[in-house]
């Protein structure tokens, strides 16, 4: 359940982000899709969650009083601990091929080419980085949410749930302007 909870955060943090324009008649209300939306592809855990969930009780601690800096900075960190993400913004392709050996080539290949996706947009989340202040990079942030939407634009026949409201999520229809 938590991993389906962080692809929707990814989805939304990063459509949203993206500024997304489209026709009112032709997007999702994502409060009403909110859970659909989040299992259109059954996605494996991306993160583990023993150390997403140690690094955001550390992180509640360190930021009692900031949301963003509790979300970025818990990423960060999980990124780091999981050592996915070193430096500034090096993603270790190799150790992110590692944690997802137990699964099957067709999604182990959605997941490569999620990657490839998203490592092509590192300088667009450089530039993003800049509008919104952390006290941690946001890059694992952009990173996660890229990952979350190009493993869903990937996402194998056989894990993808071919409904009508899927579908447009798959063709890019953005969620609608709030």
């Amino acid at each position: 359940m938590c991993h389906r909870v962080l692809s929707l955060c990814g989805f939304l943090l990063l459509g949203l982000q993206c500024g997304w324009q489209t026709l009112a008649e032709d997007c999702m209300d994502i409060k009403i899709f909110t859970t659909k939306v989040a299992s259109c592809c059954q996605l494996e855990e991306f993160l583990t969650l023993k150390t997403y969930g140690n690094c955001l009780n550390t992180m509640a601690e360190k930021y009692p009083n900031s949301t963003l800096d509790y979300l970025v900075c818990g990423l960060d960190c999980t990124y780091r601990e999981m050592g996915i993400l070193t430096g500034e913004d090096d993603i270790n392709v190799e150790q992110i091929s590692t944690n997802q050996a137990v699964h099957g080539e067709a999604y182990q290949e959605a997941i490569g080419k999620a990657v490839d996706a998203c490592l092509a947009q590192r300088d667009e989340f450089r530039e993003q980085e800049k509008f919104t202040k952390s006290a941690c990079s946001m890059f694992a942030l952009k990173f996660h949410g890229c990952m979350m939407v190009e493993s869903m634009r990937n996402c194998p026949a056989e894990r993808w749930d071919s409904s009508v409201l899927c579908e447009k999520v798959r063709s890019g229809v953005a969620v609608c302007p709030p």
